[in-house]
């Protein structure tokens, strides 16, 4: 599908060029002319149903068009029912499959950066940093590996954390939820 938006870039003061419009997927395919005419740098939010079925075709084609109006790409990966530190073995390694997923559409779309739920919730450990902190051990380097070699930094995003500690990572940087 080729874009056929005939408003001029531009004449959108309000919208800065540093701000990213979080758009489900879908939603930015149904309105993709819309999104080119006002400017909008969109965050592509990927969820897991999502990416089992997406055509390549159609994220090479988002890319081609947003970076022909120096338009910057993120993206949101994939989070419900995901934790890259969880207790239950089966759910963090659904979330390795999940996130290395996001990571393959990653290399079609081209995002500056992919945000990641870091996943700890204090309710949910209670308090057990150190149990959730070995299990994520167990998932990040297998994601932050594949990154690299996309040369794409994840923003491992805060939810229920107050702060958010992070190993000294080249491709891991704090993605702050205020």
């Amino acid at each position: 599908r080729q874009s056929t938006s005939s408003k001029p870039l531009g004449g959108y003061g309000w919208l800065d060029k540093k701000i990213q419009v979080h758009v489900p997927y879908g939603m930015l395919l149904e309105r993709f002319d819309d999104a080119l005419a006002y400017g909008i740098n969109p965050e592509v939010f990927l969820d897991r149903d999502t990416l089992e079925r997406i055509d390549p075709s159609d994220l090479k084609l988002i890319k081609k068009e947003f970076n022909a109006r120096s338009l910057r790409i993120t993206m949101h990966g994939p989070y419900m029912g995901l934790n890259p530190g969880s207790a239950d073995e089966l759910k963090r390694i659904r979330t390795v499959e999940s996130y290395r997923m996001a990571l393959d559409a990653a290399s079609y779309l081209g995002p500056v950066s992919i945000v990641m739920h870091a996943g700890y919730d204090e309710q949910r450990f209670h308090g057990d940093v150190a149990h959730w902190m070995n299990q994520s051990l167990k998932t990040w380097p297998v994601i932050l590996k594949e990154a690299a070699r996309l040369n794409i930094p994840i923003a491992a995003e805060n939810i229920f954390e107050r702060a958010i500690e992070l190993h000294e990572e080249p491709q891991l940087k704090p993605y702050i939820d205020i």
